[in-house]
């Protein structure tokens, strides 16, 4: 009779798989090993590497009628408990808080420390379910979705060298525990792993007799004890697709998302999360997203989640991006001022926070030529920068002087505005020409002689540029006019007709515009007479210049019968002779 039963499990068993086609696994089908509930379980032997005493996860593929174990006492899906080790185990009111609840319990110093959630939470039907300790806490995730913590530290306890067993409590040696705790179920794979190391993964699709090999590198096989019913069962969908490929590119109020979506055949969407709050929701062929009008300067965290057509939600690709510091407004009301010798700039700086100060540059424009306007060539001069200006300087203020100018000279300024970060704006620019360099005039001259009777010839201005002394037309010294005197050997000092010194002073600009010459004041009791002697001549010659003829006039009014009478008798004379 049970030979029948066999032969009929392994027909439908057989048939099964001939009408599910292959594809159906992916689409909600899973083969797996069944547990009956009754007589039979799997048994991994004795291994140091499955009892870590640190760290340890238990993951599991399992399908079952939740409901139906509500009050039927303990059960344990995977155990290598016996007052230590860890498990997953339905319904145990001696570990848990009170009893119809599935949860892991990991022996750790004195006592079982648990994280459970009740069986009425769990549809009927298959579940991931993970749980473990990870040497600060107890955890449990259902399905992808974190259930609980227990803080806890420690080292895990074992007291038996015991089996691993699926599907029923471990007992102190090969066989499970007295007493009827069998699991009724389906189990898809078993995974036992420390952090990212697997030490042991049964993955009941791939069996051979009575055996389920270990995937991992520790070949811990596992053996099914008291007969095993093969089946195909409904998986479901507990899994969510694979995470997108995320660029991501961030401008100062703009965050722009490019996303390359999974290859799963169930993607959907996506969802996208900006500071943990869901924005948007996109359907699979969407592939880019972009928030808008955000602060600048400011970070924000981003998450992009996918989820399938079964409403798995992927646990998402998350990052953290700041939004760029903007390019701050050009100053205003830029405006010159231009001497001889200097041009003062002031302007008013932009109202923003990231403003850091502004950049002056300069360019020299050149007269052009006639030629150079018909056909519109251009001269500026030596220059730094790509459109011939030059950085000259850089400050937070308001205003700048340029001492470096000359007179009568065309520049260009251009004036950026730099933020915190560095970056300029495109700037602003005003043209502006420098005045002619005024004439010099020299005030408050006069003559002293020092202790060695030289003469010491002195003015209180100009102070800038040159002055030059003349002594009878000659040049005798150029000085520095900041000096303010000019000495003169006592030897060397002339004196006109008058008796005054025949020596002047001629100011002179830095740019070279000449002043008004200026006489040297005489001491003592020498005449200081305002013209030299060569100027009083030049000036006496000019005047008979002017009045000979008027005197010549006169004279012939005055004397002119004399002058008639000799001129009469000269031409008597000249007719005698003849």
């Amino acid at each position: 009779m049970w030979k029948n039963k066999q032969r009929l499990i392994i027909n439908l068993f057989l048939f099964l798989i001939i009408i599910i086609p292959k594809s159906a696994y992916a689409n909600g089908w899973a083969k797996g090993v069944y547990l009956n509930g009754i007589n039979n379980y799997l048994r991994v032997n004795y291994s140091p590497v499955l009892q870590p005493i640190d760290k340890v996860e238990i993951e599991v593929g399992v399908s079952a009628d939740w409901n139906s174990m509500i009050n039927q006492g303990w059960t344990s899906i995977v155990s290598n408990t016996q007052i230590g080790g860890y498990s997953l185990t339905v319904n145990s009111d001696s570990i848990f808080p009170s009893k119809n609840r599935i949860g892991i319990s990991v022996y750790i110093g004195t006592g079982y420390k648990t994280v459970s959630i009740p069986l009425s939470d769990l549809s009927p039907g298959y579940h991931v379910i993970k749980g473990g300790y990870d040497g600060s806490k107890v955890y449990l995730y259902v399905d992808g979705d974190l259930k609980g913590t227990t803080y806890v530290s420690g080292s895990i306890k074992y007291n038996y060298k015991n089996s691993l067993i699926f599907g029923n409590d471990a007992g102190s040696g090969t066989t499970p525990d007295v007493g009827s705790k069998y699991f009724k179920g389906y189990l898809d794979y078993v995974k036992i792993s420390k952090e990212n190391i697997v030490l042991g993964y049964w993955d009941f699709n791939e069996m051979a007799g009575l055996i389920a090999y270990d995937q991992s590198e520790n070949a811990l096989n596992a053996e099914l004890i008291g007969g095993v019913s093969w089946s195909i069962f409904p998986k479901g969908d507990v899994f969510p697709p694979n995470e997108v490929d995320l660029e991501i590119f961030v401008d100062e109020k703009d965050i722009y998302l490019k996303l390359v979506p999974p290859s799963d055949d169930d993607f959907a969407g996506t969802k996208i999360y900006l500071n943990g709050v869901l924005k948007a929701t996109l359907d699979k062929n969407k592939t880019s997203y972009s928030f808008t009008d955000l602060t600048p300067n400011t970070e924000y965290t981003i998450k992009v989640t996918t989820f399938d057509e079964s409403g798995n939600e992927s646990d998402g690709v998350t990052t953290t991006v700041k939004t760029k510091i903007p390019i701050v407004n050009n100053v205003t009301d830029l405006k010159a001022d231009a001497k001889y010798d200097r041009v003062k700039l002031s302007w008013t700086r932009p109202d923003s926070e990231f403003f850091s100060h502004v950049k002056i540059y300069r360019k020299k424009v050149e007269q052009k030529s006639f030629w150079d306007q018909l056909f519109g060539a251009t001269a500026v001069s030596a220059a730094t920068t790509s459109d011939g200006y030059t950085p000259m300087f850089e400050t937070n203020g308001t205003y700048w002087t340029d001492l470096t100018v000359t007179p009568e000279t065309t520049y260009s300024y251009k004036v950026t505005s730099v933020n915190i970060e560095g970056n300029e704006s495109q700037g602003v620019t005003i043209e502006t020409t420098t005045p002619s360099e005024p004439v010099p005039v020299l005030t408050g001259v006069a003559t002293t002689q020092n202790e060695d009777g030289d003469y010491v010839v002195t003015w209180t201005s100009p102070t800038k540029g040159t002055v030059k002394l003349l002594i009878e037309g000659r040049e005798y010294a150029q000085v520095d006019a900041a000096t303010k005197q000019i000495i003169v050997r006592k030897e060397d000092m002339k004196t006109d007709f008058f008796g005054a010194y025949a020596a002047t002073l001629i100011p002179i600009g830095e740019y070279g515009t000449k002043g008004q010459a200026v006489n040297v004041p005489s001491l003592g009791g020498k005449i200081d007479f305002p013209l030299s002697f060569q100027d009083f001549m030049e000036t006496v010659v000019s005047i008979l210049a002017w009045v000979a003829p008027f005197i010549i006039l006169s004279l012939v009014f005055i004397f002119w019968r004399p002058i008639f009478n000799f001129i009469k008798k000269a031409i008597s004379e000249r007719r005698v002779k003849q």
